[in-house]
């Protein structure tokens, strides 16, 4: 995975700012790992997705990392402390090529949700809805003793045996965050988006980043390549010495 400038941070920003938030994802991979093609990275198990992207985010931002949840008992937010080492698991070994879900006499060959996925599901009218399109998309076969069954013919139990098996096998896919809230004590798990949190982060830096630009063209009379090319600390420090 290669470094992006500055100046490449802020082409992929603009390019992709209108995007949805999993071609985000891939538009950002896809410019700090040319050699892989976007199909491909579309394609990615969402939990190898996101591990390359935490692995992009501790290179651009550091390993340090803060969120807030809200309390789902009273409101309050809550503020979290964590670092990228923390929310990374270690990769699967055990991932076969076909995975295999069998229960109640069901056996059911699936594949792990990718990003491509959730581009196809942005317009299922309901979770339940999308939960299914997603078991038609990822279920490549499906059988009951012995006859062949469709994907939406499978009972829920089955369904939710496959879901089991895929957070089994792509646990990076599912991060979730021990959060207790300040105000009432409550304790819950927070998911977090790794791809969403990310793009996030971004944002605020490109938006930063440009209002520096910006005064620092109007007090110097510097290009932007210029500026970007600055190190932060002397980015910071110039913008000190004009008072703004």
């Amino acid at each position: 995975m290669r470094m992006l400038s500055g100046t490449e941070l802020l082409e992929v920003w603009e390019r992709a700012r209108t995007f949805p938030p999993e071609a985000r994802a891939v538009a950002l991979l896809s410019v700090a790992l040319p050699e892989a093609s976007p199909e491909t990275l579309a394609d990615l198990p969402l939990g190898r997705r996101d591990a390359l992207l935490l692995s992009l985010r501790a290179r651009l931002l550091g390993e340090r990392m803060e969120a807030v949840a809200e309390c789902p008992a009273c409101g309050e937010r809550a503020e979290l402390r964590f670092s990228v080492a923390a929310i990374t698991t270690p990769p699967q070994d055990d991932v076969p090529e076909r995975p295999m879900a069998r229960v109640a006499g069901y056996e059911v060959a699936f594949r792990l949700p990718a990003s491509a996925d959730l581009s196809a599901l942005r317009h299922a009218p309901d979770v339940g809805s999308a939960r299914r399109m997603l078991l038609g998309r990822c279920v490549l076969e499906a059988r009951h003793g012995a006859n062949d069954i469709e994907p939406d013919e499978l009972p829920e139990t089955v369904v939710a045996a496959v879901a089991a098996e895929m957070s089994r096998l792509d646990p990076q896919a599912d991060v979730r965050l021990a959060t207790a809230c300040p105000a009432c004590a409550h304790t819950w798990e927070a998911r977090l988006d790794v791809a969403a949190f990310l793009w996030t982060e971004i944002d605020a830096w490109a938006r930063r980043t440009l209002r520096e630009v910006h005064l620092l063209a109007t007090a110097y009379g510097w290009s932007e390549r210029d500026i970007l090319s600055l190190t932060p600390w002397r980015r910071q420090a110039y913008l000190t010495m004009t008072g703004r």
